[in-house]
């Protein structure tokens, strides 16, 4: 009977900490409402023209794609102890198991960690950039979708590049950690 209660311990147990653990969807949706927070969301079907201008594999690449979310939070003296609290908070999601490092990179002034879910590189659910400056403030990136593969993402990344594409959606996200870039509105 002692292994039987302690089996429903450990069990309530981990649905409890199961509960706790706040997901980055929550975390992104939670702070829709929140004007603090810069956020832009992006179907993928507003990026209409540039499928004519892909191969059918790279197509197939952006169709797997099903949402891209930016989120920053700039920081300023009044926000001091939301922006650490935050940051913690936010740093706590990416150490659950699920979300797995892909690289680093760091800077005399900022660092961003990219991390993904999903099987592995070859077939990912979510990819995630979260870039931390303490003077200016943090952002996340996640583009969410099925069977992303890296080399497609990055081979996506540089054909919109390379491509005239309206970005005044972004110039607010991106002014965070470049305020004196400037992106041109159309």
């Amino acid at each position: 009977m002692n292994s039987l209660k302690y089996l429903v311990v450990v069990w309530v147990g981990f649905l409890f900490s199961s509960c706790q653990q706040q997901s980055l969807q929550k975390y992104l949706v939670d702070k829709q409402e929140d004007n603090a927070f810069l956020k832009v969301d992006i179907a993928p079907n507003s990026f209409g023209n540039l499928m004519k201008e892909l191969n059918e594999e790279e197509q197939q690449a952006l169709k797997n794609i099903q949402k891209i979310n930016l989120l920053a939070y700039p920081i300023d003296s009044s926000n001091v102890s939301k922006y650490e609290s935050e940051t913690r908070t936010v740093e706590a999601i990416f150490e659950q198991e699920k979300y797995q490092e892909l690289t680093r990179v760091r800077s005399e002034n900022w660092n961003a960690n990219f991390y993904f879910t999903g099987g592995d590189v070859t077939s990912i659910e979510e990819l995630i950039i979260y870039a931390n400056d303490s003077q200016k403030g943090f952002a996340i990136a996640r583009v969410h979708g099925k069977d992303i593969q890296l080399e497609h993402l990055i081979k996506l990344i540089q054909v919109a590049d390379s491509k005239d594409m309206d970005l005044s959606g972004f110039s607010e996200i991106m002014n965070v950690f470049q305020p004196e870039i400037k992106i041109p509105h159309h």
